[in-house]
């Protein structure tokens, strides 16, 4: 028999290799991880194992159409007006150059082209997967389903997925389920995003959470993001635009390109993973990144959209009786105040340009984020006491601590607002210490390296 047929994409940490299924017209994900993960049997490989479903409906496939994928959901539904729903394509063709990657496959009955493509994010460990549809044929074509991209991830028992949602005044709350069986679906069909829920989700094998693989959908319209988790010890995630209309009309000739879905993984779990995203964001600002940000008066939240002089002016009155007006200010609430936003000031590059780590999270008595320079040269912790509002440790006279993240165990850190120099394996291994009252509860720590030697 001759061997599938496999293609290899890199980032800057990781490895995305596709193959062509040995049992059907179909490309499947082979491996995606580290580097070298590719290396060895395909942890994804279920072939033949699964005896009561079809093969294509238990493979890891990477797109399939209904009429290939008879049971389980499928990808693409497509037909002719009037006549009944189904794609039976063959593989015609593959490109690669040293970014992307190219797979076409074509059903010359029908009339349709579909081609899977495939490109890294340079100085990112971020994959773009979207999906180029043309019409070939001479009769136009009914487009019911057309995502852009599936993916499936190995899970050994029960897969945790952590997404994003919210409403008004209370956006982006994560949110985490269990999935042991069956389908979990979100999306919005507001003609906007919404924010009911964020395009974004992340997956981890709740028995080893270590990894994480997370997909997010670059679509301002409707859309939908799900995850079934199959037979056979998978979960496949799909992701695509949701026609307003019902249905998209492909005329002979035309070409519907479906919204990127961004994938990535990270081998540190969602802590890695939320930083494998912050440089994609970072990379998307490009020059933004640095522009100093003018400040926004927003005050439709107060007064609608309904916007004048003298609303304003009672805006401000009223402001000023619950004491906002800054020219009632004391010297010293003043001076406290500019204290905190000079504070701020110096530590706001690395908050924005740096790398985060999450500490611990709220459901802990302490948690906090960790902020890094991208030079390594400053560290910012923001903790914050969740237990007890009297502030009082859970053994008396012990300091609650954080364990930090990624620092260099060899070198010194220096804490210059408490006079205390703590060595990087110190904080690695007990953590940074908080003690914490009934009228301090929350700190700003900022850490400045000095390397070993």
């Amino acid at each position: 028999m001759t061997p599938p047929r496999r293609w290899t994409l890199r980032t800057d940490h990781t490895s995305y290799t596709v193959r062509l299924s040995p049992d059907g017209p179909w490309a499947e994900l082979e491996a995606w991880g580290p580097h070298g993960v590719e290396d060895g049997p395909s942890a994804l490989d279920w072939s033949h194992r699964t005896h009561f479903i079809t093969t294509s409906d238990a493979a890891p496939a990477e797109y399939l159409p209904h009429g290939l994928r008879p049971f389980c959901e499928a990808d693409l539904v497509a037909a002719r007006p009037g006549s009944e729903r189904g794609v039976w394509w063959t593989f015609t063709g593959a490109e690669q150059n040293d970014d992307g990657l190219r797979l076409t496959f074509t059903d010359d009955v029908l009339g349709l082209r579909t081609t899977l493509c495939y490109a890294t994010v340079p100085g990112t460990d971020v994959l773009h997967r979207w999906t180029e549809l043309t019409c070939t044929g001479e009769e136009p074509l009914r487009l019911e389903r057309i995502d852009s991209a599936a993916v499936t991830v190995p899970v050994t028992t029960t897969a945790r997925l952590t997404y994003l949602t919210g409403q008004w005044s209370q956006e982006f709350q994560r949110t985490r389920l269990d999935l042991d069986r069956g389908t979990f679906t979100m999306g919005s069909t507001q003609g906007a995003p919404g924010h009911a829920y964020a395009p974004w989700l992340a997956v981890q094998d709740a028995g080893q959470p270590d990894a994480a693989y997370g997909i997010a959908l670059e679509w301002p319209g409707n859309w939908h993001i799900s995850a079934q988790a199959e037979p056979g010890g998978t979960v496949r995630l799909r992701a695509g635009r949701v026609p307003h209309e019902g249905v998209v009309h492909l005329a002979p000739g035309e070409t519907l390109t479906t919204p990127r879905a961004a994938c990535a993984f990270s081998a540190d779990g969602l802590t890695g993973l939320s930083r494998a995203w912050h440089r994609y964001e970072r990379l998307l600002a490009g020059e933004r990144l640095h522009r100093p940000r003018k400040v926004l008066y927003n005050s439709w939240e107060a007064t609608g959209f309904d916007v004048d002089a003298a609303g304003q002016l009672e805006l401000a009155k009223a402001a000023a009786d619950i004491g906002a007006d800054l020219r009632e200010w004391g010297p010293g609430q003043r001076a406290e105040a500019a204290r905190w936003v000079a504070r701020y000031k110096e530590v706001r590059d690395v908050i924005h340009h740096g790398d985060a780590h999450l500490l611990g999270t709220p459901e802990d008595p302490t948690c906090g984020v960790q902020y890094d320079a991208p030079d390594g040269s400053r560290t910012v912790v923001a903790a914050f006491s969740t237990g007890r509002l009297d502030g009082a440790p859970l053994l008396p006279g012990r300091a609650a601590r954080l364990r930090l993240r990624g620092l260099d165990p060899a070198a010194r850190y220096d804490d210059a607002a408490s006079g205390v120099t703590y060595a990087g394996a110190h904080l690695l291994h007990y953590g940074l210490p908080f003690a914490w009252s009934a009228d301090h509860d929350a700190e700003l720590v900022v850490l400045t390296r000095h390397p070993a030697g």
